[in-house]
């Protein structure tokens, strides 16, 4: 039976949550050795990089590292779009192939957008999350790293923040006619979307549902820098994932939110299913070949497209 994206992240959190009670119980000398490792770690990014400074290491050193990780990422998978591997394309979701090579141009538009909203959006929201940070207590020292049991807490905490947050305002942004014709039209002109066109997007749809749903959990839960900046790293990786327009065997499905572009008026519009689920706003996509196709692929076997071919249509 294939799990929904909320039941596989908290089946996960529990296996990994198992591992640490295990390796804290039966082999504690090598936890602490990992956890000093890491400790050292951000102790020469904390003191030795940023000198310190709690309002560069929540503000301008995290909107470096996330653009560091966005432009990392999403270049890999830019590599693949405009050099085009013939062995690639079953991997494509979309079962008619389009921008495969990529045009520049549109890269080169998509681009652009993206740019202002990373500098100017970022600043915006570093700026107006910087006193949330410091009232709910978020700490900076190396000497306040958490275990890795909490790591994993607050990162199952930060998910649910996150699909709450994103599906309250993405559904607006399609159901309020306002929104959509003046905001989030512009993210929906990727039909067949691509990994960078994840911030592709209105300067407020960037900073109320792209930005915002991501750093409101770890502000709530008073979390630790370090704790934000993996945080980041996973979430970014994932958007880009489910933008890329791939579904790469190992790698999590991005049939669900592909459909969504596809069919955009389809629901699907939280970022791990769970409230989808609760108010049934993926009835179209569970009836849909995307749905059977939304699994993780092994590695060296048919793409979803081979696996579950679309149905022929009543004409041919």
């Amino acid at each position: 039976m294939r799990l929904p994206q909320y039941a596989r992240l908290v089946l996960m959190s529990m296996v990994l949550l198992g591992i640490c009670e295990g390796a804290e119980r039966y082999c504690p000398a090598w936890m602490d050795e990992v956890r000093a490792r890491v400790v050292e770690g951000y102790r020469y990014f904390y003191e030795d990089v940023a000198g310190k400074n709690d309002v560069f290491v929540g503000t301008l050193y995290l909107q470096i590292w996330g653009a560091m990780v966005f432009w990392g990422i999403g270049g890999m998978f830019a590599l693949l779009d405009f050099t085009a591997p013939a062995r690639l394309e079953r991997y494509k979701v979309q079962d008619k192939v389009k921008n495969f090579p990529m045009e520049s141009s549109l890269f080169a538009k998509v681009a652009r957008r993206v740019l202002f909203n990373q500098v100017v959006v970022g600043a915006a929201m570093s700026a107006l999350a910087w006193p949330f940070m410091k009232r709910f207590g978020m700490t900076y020292a190396p000497s306040d790293v958490p275990s890795a049991k909490t790591f994993v807490w607050h990162l199952l905490a930060f998910a649910l923040v996150e699909d709450v947050l994103f599906y309250s305002t993405h559904r607006m942004a399609h159901e309020v006619t306002w929104l959509y014709k003046n905001v989030h039209k512009i993210h929906h002109e990727l039909v067949q979307s691509f990994s960078i066109g994840a911030r592709y997007a209105h300067p407020l749809e960037d900073f109320f549902s792209n930005l915002l749903p991501v750093v409101a959990g770890p502000i709530l839960c008073g979390s630790h820098m370090l704790e934000v900046y993996l945080w980041v790293s996973v979430a970014l990786t994932i958007t880009l994932i489910g933008h890329s327009g791939y579904h790469l065997p190992l790698l999590p499905s991005s049939e669900a939110h592909d459909y969504h572009h596809l069919k955009f008026t389809g629901g699907n519009y939280g970022a791990i299913g769970l409230l989808d689920d609760l108010f049934s706003t993926n009835s179209k996509f569970k009836k849909s070949v995307q749905a059977k196709r939304d699994i993780v692929l092994p590695l060296g076997g048919p793409s979803a497209r081979q696996l579950f071919p679309m149905p022929p249509t009543k004409s041919s």
